[in-house]
């Protein structure tokens, strides 16, 4: 998990309630960095 500070990750719940479409988002720019383990 990527270790983030606490006031950073209560923006981001917030902004995925507020918008879950957020979710799908983040998730596709996170496995774009990381390669696809074997």
């Amino acid at each position: 998990m990527i270790d983030l500070s606490l006031p950073l990750q209560a923006a981001i719940v917030k902004a995925l309630k507020e918008d879950p479409d957020l979710i799908g988002l983040i998730a596709g720019r996170v496995y774009d960095r990381v390669p696809p383990s074997p």
